[in-house]
């Protein structure tokens, strides 16, 4: 059975982890179920969350294929590993009820280790791209560097981290090829995406490892001759964190960042807008993202940092499925655009985006006959024209049963 990947088209928080949720459910009673998904790239400052019966999990650096039975979960050697803050997140899943152990979760060997050396080298850099400050960056270089060190060697340490983690190390790559082998079936978790990928992305303003769809063959040890289908997630409403070029952006960025009312409070909560201020959304662009964040929920999983917002971008989003070569669109958070009107970028220069015409609007996202409503659907249909990829996958909330497959 081949690979599956899932990647981000645009520059993260896509919402991947609900998408390889859903694959993995949806194969669950086929006859060759999901047996592998594994984590290609990134580090603790990715963060997917998926919302099952209700409740909410935030993965850091474990699969979201944690939460199906039998189905084994594994970090590859392109990831760098936080010791202190895996065994935390291991104890938070365990905590929730989660089963976790080295049956169900393997983390590679070969996967190099985020040591406090480099958390503090990351946070008196003075990064001018915003960094999440994890040690991220220095961990990669280090590697590149060959100074670093891996899970293998950590593992020898006399420590407690060492002590815990040691049973769940092992040659992941190898359980990988040897399950293809098998005929049974991985999906590959992509972390950060396409545009913050350290060769495609907007340099300087991007992550330390390969986030395209080509990065699981190298983070997770698969074969390309194995991989079949790559599934591209796009967020209908743009988000970026930090900076970097963002031709669709709503709104200044200079302005957000200066905004107090535009953070979270101690509690996770955010400032409701006034009644003055969700009468100019729709017509004032910084009011709009501002109302869309809220909407959303558009702060990073990690950082609680606010997202920059923007616009639907055909041009991007093209570019990003030909790098990657997808062979299906999965569109999510369609909902966060009830009732405003959608303008979508179809050309010009990221310096000066050129916009279609063509303004789209939806209330609601499906209609009375349990269709999607006649201009949500228009709006898919040009945007799988002008990408040049079927949309196979549309979600309108965060749980899992708020998905609509169109195969």
């Amino acid at each position: 059975m081949p690979a599956h990947v899932v990647v981000g088209l645009h520059y993260g928080d896509e919402g991947k982890g609900k998408i390889v949720d859903h694959y993995v459910a949806r194969m669950r009673d086929e006859e060759t179920p999901c047996r592998i998904v594994g984590r290609y790239n990134g580090g603790s400052n990715a963060g997917h969350t998926v919302k099952v019966n209700g409740v909410t999990y935030k993965f850091n650096q474990i699969p979201s294929g944690i939460l199906h039975p039998k189905v084994i979960s594994v970090i590859g050697c392109g990831t760098v590993v936080n010791p202190s803050e895996l065994v935390q997140e291991i104890e938070r899943l365990k905590s929730a009820g989660i089963e976790v152990s080295p049956e169900n979760l393997r983390v590679s060997y070969r996967a190099h280790v985020i040591t406090p050396e480099c958390i503090e080298e990351d946070r008196v850099s003075g990064s001018r791209i915003e960094t999440t400050r994890k040690g991220i960056g220095p961990t990669y270089a280090r590697k590149a560097n060959r100074t670093g060190m891996r899970m293998e060697d950590f593992c020898r340490a006399n420590s407690n981290e060492a002590e815990l983690l040691k049973p769940y190390v092992a040659d992941a790559e190898d359980l990988v090829i040897e399950t293809l082998e098998a005929g049974d079936f991985v999906l590959a978790e992509g972390a950060q995406a396409t545009f913050l990928d350290i060769d495609f992305g907007n340099y300087p303003f991007v992550t330390s490892s390969h986030a395209v769809a080509g990065g699981a063959c190298v983070g997770l040890g698969i074969p390309p001759t194995e991989i079949r289908e790559i599934i591209g997630v796009a967020k209908i409403c743009m988000s970026r964190v930090g900076e970097g070029p963002f031709p669709t952006e709503m709104g200044d960025y200079g302005r957000m960042k200066k905004d107090p009312l535009e953070l979270l409070d101690e509690d996770g909560r955010y400032w409701e807008m006034t009644p003055e201020e969700k009468a100019l959304v729709g017509k004032d662009d910084y009011q709009t993202a501002r109302f869309l964040r809220r909407r959303g929920m558009e702060w990073g999983t990690m950082t609680r940092r606010p997202r920059r917002l923007g616009w639907p971008d055909l041009v991007l989003t093209r570019k990003a499925a030909r790098i990657n070569g997808i062979t299906q669109l999965a569109i999510t958070k369609v909902d966060v655009f009830n009732g405003i009107p959608v303008k979508v970028r179809i050309g010009g220069s990221d310096e000066s985006p050129e916009y279609s015409e063509r303004v789209y609007r939806w209330d609601s996202i499906i209609d009375g006959s349990r269709d999607l409503h006649d201009e949500l659907a228009e709006f898919l249909d040009d945007l799988q024209n002008f990408v040049g990829t079927n949309v196979s996958i549309v979600s309108y909330g965060p749980s899992r049963e708020e998905t609509i497959p169109i195969y």
